[in-house]
């Protein structure tokens, strides 16, 4: 993982902070616990109901009304319920757990796309230094070749136009110069933004090269988006599972204790054993689904549509997944050959260019041949660092294919 130093202490190159809470589990997982609750209820009743009772009860004719109640009707107490049996529910649970694991892979897949992004601008930074590198060392080269100039010039050996066309050839490279550094200052300033350093902070970038790019087995890692449709598969499958299973019978435990005041003045506070009697009830409560206006069946039907759908795409997103994966080795082993084939061409045009600064020397070539073999040593090396940006993006590429671009390989 690449990092920058920062006066002289090496820090972490980004730094990110992710919160994970899971609240909708642990609050579906309280359900399982007896549900205790304290209530009081106070009933005023303006007009009391009343009851009919047949008259031959009290030896009259017809229906007599009879009041049933008070006005004031005060209740105190509690109430549990304990849920027992309910596969539905317990199938749930495990929806929200499948759901809590999908949004874990969704956070992933954030955090790939962070490191991804980073990354590749830190090597970009990085090969932009090194070219300015090789545009200093040229600039270098040019100047020695300035001073032989003049001093074949006084020896009658070279024209005062050979060191005007060396001087030109400087200020090109100048310009080159200025464009890179501008260019380097720009890329770096976005670095510090999306690492959150300050922007006037003085960051070195690390200037060893890789010495050697092997990307480490893969067996047994998939890509977060694949992991992630497989999960999706298993949700759907769960909550088919659950909208079946809500037509189960279920069974709850529940209770009640309670203190019931009815009187017909508020006089509640005034003492006396008849102003509250106790009352208390335990049972079962069974709950049987019989008719639903078909609500359930066609809820079952539309998940396993959509269980279709996301089957379909998986097998789609692993079709993508085995031609991306094939395209990306084959183009970083293209690009490792081309690096070792540069590396190869730099020590031959460095030795090209020795010899030719030599017989310039001794009056047995031209200048032009020898600002040739200089530009083509520059091209060179210049090409070598590109290539060598474009292997570690193919590199970091091919992590995040593999899902392997969040493990630590050091």
């Amino acid at each position: 993982m690449p990092f920058l130093s920062k006066k002289e202490e090496v820090v972490p190159f980004f730094t990110l902070r992710w919160y994970h809470f899971k609240p909708a589990l642990k609050a579906n997982q309280s359900m399982l616990m007896p549900q205790v609750e304290a209530y009081s209820t106070f009933s005023y009743y303006y007009a009391i109901p009343k009851i009919v009772i047949p008259g031959e009860i009290f030896g009259q004719q017809g229906n007599i009304p009879v009041e049933f109640g008070t006005k004031y009707d005060w209740n105190n107490g509690f109430r549990f319920t304990q849920l027992i049996y309910n596969q539905s529910y317990f199938t749930n649970l495990q929806i929200v757990d499948e759901m809590i694991k999908i949004q874990d892979f969704n956070t992933q897949l954030k955090k790939e796309e962070v490191v991804f992004q980073i990354s590749q601008l830190y090597y970009l930074c990085q090969t932009i230094d090194w070219q300015i590198s090789v545009v200093d060392s040229t600039l270098k080269q040019m100047q020695k070749l300035i001073e032989i100039v003049k001093k074949l010039q006084i020896n009658g050996l070279a024209r005062q136009a050979d060191v005007e066309r060396v001087i030109i050839d400087v200020r090109k490279i100048e310009i080159q110069k200025q464009e890179l550094a501008s260019h380097f200052q720009q890329q770096l300033f976005l670095l510090k933004l999306l690492t959150g350093l300050d922007p006037d902070a003085k960051v070195l970038l690390s200037k060893a090269l890789p010495v050697t790019l092997e990307l480490a087995d893969s067996a047994g890692y998939k890509r977060t988006e694949l992991l992630m449709l497989e999960k999706r598969k298993e949700l759907v499958a769960l909550q088919v599972k659950a909208e079946k299973q809500s037509q189960l019978p279920s069974l709850a435990l529940f209770g009640q204790h309670y203190y019931q005041g009815m009187r017909d003045e508020f006089d509640f506070f005034d003492g006396g054993k008849d102003r509250f009697f106790r009352a208390g009830i335990v049972g079962l409560q069974l709950n049987v689904p019989i008719f639903d206006g078909f609500s359930k069946r066609n809820q079952v039907r539309l998940k396993e549509i959509e269980f279709k759908q996301v089957q379909a795409q998986s097998e789609q997103l692993k079709l993508f997944d085995l031609k991306e994966k094939n395209e990306a080795l084959t183009g970083y082993s293209t690009q490792l050959e081309e690096l070792d084939k540069l590396s190869e061409n730099i020590k031959s045009a460095q030795q090209i260019y020795q010899s030719n600064l030599w017989s310039y020397q001794q009056q047995v070539i031209s200048l032009t041949d020898l600002i040739i073999s200089e530009s083509q040593l520059a091209e060179i090396q210049m090409q070598y660092y590109g290539t060598i940006f474009k292997l570690l993006s193919s590199e970091l590429a091919l992590k995040k294919i593999n899902g392997k671009l969040l493990i630590n390989n050091n």
